[in-house]
Formats: structure tokens, sequence, C-alpha cells
């Protein structure tokens, strides 16, 4: 079902495509061709110049409408942007930047979050390492993706310079 808007709808289309790659392709091109005979008008591109152009600047947008509502477990969007932001500065203080990979092995959860979040705020690229993974396979991937800085267990990520969000590890 298309919503009036066309806009969430073709916004809706952009999300799919992109975080289910592998969906089917006849799928996607059939929702497209349901928007332009619903919304004959619709120009695509507005759309997706209207997108925010990254997942930081869309957290960033709910920091500033709904500071103070809940983002994540415990943590509302303004605390969740002052402890990802202070990572963040830890992580550029520490080399982290366009062109670098961080690695993360952290359980599921608010920590997780914040990790990942700083990470894309430096402007490094995060690298997950299942903390449930063999060692080997743990291994493999970081010689496979030659990360500069770790977050998260040192067990998996071996001597990496590891940074958290207290004293450097």
């Amino acid at each position: 079902r298309v919503v009036a808007d066309g806009r969430g709808a073709a916004a809706r289309m952009l999300c799919v495509s992109t975080l289910e790659p592998r969906k089917n392709h006849a799928t996607l091109v059939a929702a497209c061709q349901m928007l332009d005979q619903r919304f004959p008008g619709l120009d695509r591109r507005a759309v997706a110049a209207a997108l925010p152009d990254s997942i930081v600047s869309a957290f960033l947008a709910q920091v500033r409408t709904h500071p103070d509502r809940l983002a994540v477990n415990e943590l509302t969007y303004r605390e969740l942007t002052h402890r990802s932001a202070a990572l963040a500065r830890r992580l550029r203080s520490a080399g982290a930047g366009r062109g670098t990979v961080v690695a993360v092995s952290l359980p599921r959860g608010t920590d997780l979050i914040v990790a990942v979040l700083a990470i894309l705020r430096s402007g490094a690229t995060y690298l997950p390492i299942d903390p449930s993974s063999p060692a080997e396979r743990a291994r493999f991937i970081l010689h496979d993706a030659q990360p500069t800085l770790g977050i998260g267990s040192a067990d998996l990520l071996g001597d990496l310079t590891r940074v958290g969000e207290g004293a450097p590890q």
C-alpha cells in the first residue's frame, strides 16, 4: 500500500533497496513503476536530495528535534549524542578519520550503538567483529581489513590500539 505522500513511499523504496540489496530486483522495479503511476510528477532526484546525506546527519536531526526522547534503551538523544561525540573525539585523537578502519567487538546494546555512532562521527569506517566469533575468524577478519584502532575486547582485537569511553585501553 502506497501512502498519499509520495516522498515517504519513495524514501521507503530507497531504504529497502539500500538495506536489502539482495531483495528481488523485479519487486523493486514493480514498486518504482507503481510510484510512477500513482505519482506521475514525482521527481525521485528531489526526493533523494531531501533525504539525509548520512546516518550521522539523520541522527543529529533527531537530536535537534527530540533531544529528550528516548533514543536507545535508557539514553535520550541528548545523552546519546554527548556520549558518541566524546568517543568520536577520542577516536580522532587516536588517529581515526576518513580512510581509517576501526574494529568493534562489543555485545549488542547501548555501548555498541554509541561506538558505531562515534566511529561514523569521526569519519572512519567501522568493522564489526562479533564477540561470539571464534578467535581464528576474528584474526582472519582483522588481518584482511587491517583496522588501525579497536573498541572492545582485547581477546578478539589482539594488539590493536584500543579506544574506549574511559581512559585509553
